[in-house]
């Protein structure tokens, strides 16, 4: 008996470590040689299941084994992907100190090229589309799937853009010539019945009247269907503002040919309220509020409200645009009443101003406006008395726009310029003010960005003097130069205070690096001048500042800021320049 209870208890023992073992599992490492291209083997490395389950051990030597089965299959297919139809694929197993070590080799072999590239129609009949009789197929090319499904869509697009609704793809066959080393392709393709656009449907309206989607649809009834257009409305219906999406249903093709097409939008929230600040060493604090309402009227007219206030600006405005004017959705008409009160280094004035304008834009980056402002200002220099100025203005723009972010611009090119007469009343002075500048935002890989920017203005037609101070040139501050007080970049009086001037030139060049996906880093120069005459040999010294930044991206643009420092300073300036804004400085 004795004997038989220390037979159960060494038996239990036994039993107990063989279970530790088997909870453990079977460790190992796994490696892929034979592939020199890192693309392709992160891409190997991604759908092995070996790498991906490392950490959870097989159970038996069995299951491990059925792993390095599947690998192999999957991998076969990732180098297939590749356009590598003849790798060979094999593995080593070998064991080192308890943990398993799996080696797989790939033999790569050459790139198949795709030798014969043919489509397959109903009845033999390809439809007379230019763009599939023009479209180049890929002979010659890397036999990857990735071309093939390229050149299907392609095909398909270019059904559904010349009056095909529903093509089909009907599959695809591959013939592998190992001899030859190289691949011929078969597609089978399906155009459908062919179509005119129909009558036009809209639903989901609530406040929003429908003339002003009607405007909006750039197909007209009796049409080919064109897939294109039906892109093209609802990128103008969701970018117009009062429309947060537009679904387009088709219904079924008549025997006359007619697709008839559903709009089913929804409007967005039309009233919203929001605020904002920002702060300059010079300016300090400087806060807003605003109402906004973007339908006022049911034709997505937009009113807006806003007051701003801090250390030494006042002010209340409201401004109302009016799209689609005389019909013309790129035409819009623009309002505004501007109440301001302002305390400046350069001068302290109150002004209430009218304006109203007309704005075309002719293209999708260019627009131009001309209209007519009148304004009443106070305004009130250092030592000088108060004069009372009522300005009649007609100014005149041109605006391009080339970049992929309005608040974030990371590649493309922006131009603007603009002339502007001006006309004392009850005086017969005028002057002519004219602007122009320039960015450009030049990508350098995936992180950094380059980005440029040039300024020149000039004022005709009046001596300094006679020029309202509030109308002269400045340059100095956030969005000009960096580094030296708002308006002080220029010519200051006795007690330097500035006095503006006619001419006014800025450049400036920024590195912008993504540190991570939400933080970037910053480095900047820039430099400018002002001067009070005309004369291109100017006695106006041309100063620099520089500095650094850092911008958090948030969904509305990036939190910028930025520390500067005059490079050439002054003794009123400064030793540094501190600013806080929402978008790029530039």
């Amino acid at each position: 008996m004795k004997y038989l209870r220390a037979l159960i208890i060494a038996s239990l023992f036994l039993l107990c470590g063989a279970g530790a073992a088997w909870a453990e599992g079977i460790a190992y490492a796994v490696s892929i040689s034979g592939v020199e291209d890192s693309a392709i083997k992160a891409s190997l490395e991604e759908k092995s299941l070996l790498f991906k389950l490392v950490d959870k051990r097989p159970e038996t030597t069995a299951a491990l084994n059925r792993r390095i089965k599947n690998d192999l299959k999957t991998l076969k297919s990732v180098m297939k992907e590749q356009g590598y139809y003849g790798a060979a694929l094999s593995h080593a197993l070998t064991e080192d100190s308890g943990t398993k070590k799996i080696t797989i080799t790939v033999e790569q072999g050459p790139v198949y090229k795709i030798q014969d590239f043919v489509l397959h129609w109903p009845d033999d009949q390809p439809p007379k589309i230019v763009a599939i009789s023009t479209l180049k197929l890929p002979v010659g090319e890397p036999a990857l799937p990735g071309t093939i499904l390229v050149i299907e869509q392609a095909i398909l697009t270019a059904l559904m853009q010349n009056g095909f609704p529903f093509p089909q793809a009907g599959g695809r066959k591959l013939f592998v010539r190992h001899e030859s080393q190289s691949v011929s392709v078969e597609l089978f393709l399906d155009p459908g019945v062919s179509a005119h656009f129909g009558s036009t449907q809209i639903t989901g309206l609530k406040s929003l009247e429908a003339p002003f989607v009607e405007r909006r649809v750039t197909w007209k009834e009796g049409e080919d269907f064109n897939i294109e257009k039906v892109a093209s409305t609802r990128k103008k219906l969701t970018r117009s503002g009062v429309i947060s999406s537009a679904d387009t249903q088709y219904g079924d093709i008549t025997e006359d040919g007619q697709i008839p097409v559903t709009l089913d939008v929804k409007e967005s929230k039309h009233r919203s309220v929001g605020a904002g600040v920002a702060y300059s060493t010079t300016r300090e604090l400087v806060g807003n509020v605003f109402w906004e309402h973007r339908n006022l009227f049911g034709q997505a007219e937009k009113l807006r409200v806003k007051a701003e206030g801090g250390t030494a600006t006042y002010a209340l405005e409201a401004d109302l645009s009016k799209p689609d004017m005389f019909g013309n959705t790129d035409l819009s008409w623009q309002n505004s009443v501007d109440f301001r009160q302002e305390s400046l280094e350069a001068f302290d004035k109150d002004t209430a101003a009218l304006s109203t304008s007309l704005n075309y834009k002719y293209s999708p980056t260019s627009a131009v406006s001309g209209g007519v402002t009148v304004e009443r200002s106070r305004i009130e220099e250092d030592g000088e008395p108060d004069e009372n100025f009522t300005l009649l203005s007609f100014p005149l723009t041109y605006r391009y726009d080339g970049t992929d972010d309005f608040l974030n611009p990371r590649e493309g090119m922006r131009f603007n310029g603009g002339i502007t007469p001006y006309q004392v009343l009850s005086e017969q002075d005028s002057f002519i003010k004219t602007e122009a500048g320039a960015s450009h935002y030049l990508p350098v890989g995936e992180r950094f960005v380059w980005a440029n920017r040039v300024r020149a203005a000039v004022i005709y037609g009046q001596t300094l003097e006679d020029i309202p101070a509030d109308k002269r040139l400045y340059a100095g501050g956030g969005g000009s130069v960096r580094g030296y007080g708002h308006q002080l970049l220029g010519p200051l009086d006795a007690d330097n205070n500035p006095t503006g001037g006619r001419v006014a030139l800025e450049v400036g060049s920024e590195g912008r690096i993504k540190v991570t996906e939400t933080i970037e880093g910053a480095l900047f120069l820039e430099g400018g001048r002002v001067s009070e005459d005309l004369e291109l040999n100017s006695n106006a010294d041309f100063l620099w500042g520089a500095g650094s930044g850092v911008r958090y991206h948030t969904p509305i643009g990036p939190l910028r800021v930025d520390v500067a420092v005059p490079l050439d300073k002054r003794a009123p300036d400064d030793a540094f320049q501190f600013y806080i804004s929402l978008g790029q400085a530039f």
